[in-house]
């Protein structure tokens, strides 16, 4: 079925897929399901949208072996687990979470290169535009030029 999938016109990424350790599901089963999809984006090309709950030494692992792109769906972690993702080429994507934001999550926010971010509402009933405007507080860069930014890490990772 992946198969069929990955060969029709229009496909982007591979995702949102990943590891959770806090759900229910058996975590080997999560490893396997998560190591066929990784297979499937190195063989066609395409980058993973990765959720990840308390996984991040798990995942690590993979985003060194492998030279697929990773977007971090729903990105909130701190300084120093950003910074370790940042060397390993991450790409991230900041949600709702930037609303209620805390010093250290700002921070590691500015750490993000620009060339790197993206910007999502996911499932919540937050506005893309609140989402923006807060970044562009936080990073201290204008508006449009953040628009801008976004579009063009859009074009160049997905196509």
């Amino acid at each position: 079925m992946i198969e069929n999938v990955m060969k029709q016109t229009g496909l982007i990424a591979i995702g949102e897929t990943g590891l959770d350790r806090v759900c229910t599901a058996d975590i080997h089963q999560q490893k396997l399901i998560f190591e066929l999809h990784l297979e499937f984006a190195e063989n066609f090309h395409k980058p993973l949208i990765i959720h990840a709950v308390k996984s991040w030494n798990d995942l690590t692992g993979y985003f060194r072996r492998t030279k697929v792109p990773f977007v971090l769906h729903g990105y909130s972690g701190g300084i120093e687990l950003t910074k370790q993702l940042i060397d390993l080429g991450c790409y991230f994507s900041i949600g709702k979470s930037v609303l209620g934001i805390t010093p250290r999550y700002s921070e590691a926010i500015q750490l993000i290169p620009l060339t790197s971010l993206f910007l999502e509402t996911d499932d919540s009933h937050s506005e893309i535009t609140e989402i923006y405007r807060q970044v562009s507080n936080i990073i201290n860069l204008p508006l449009e030029e953040l628009k801008l930014q976004i579009s063009e890490n859009f074009k160049n990772l997905f196509f």
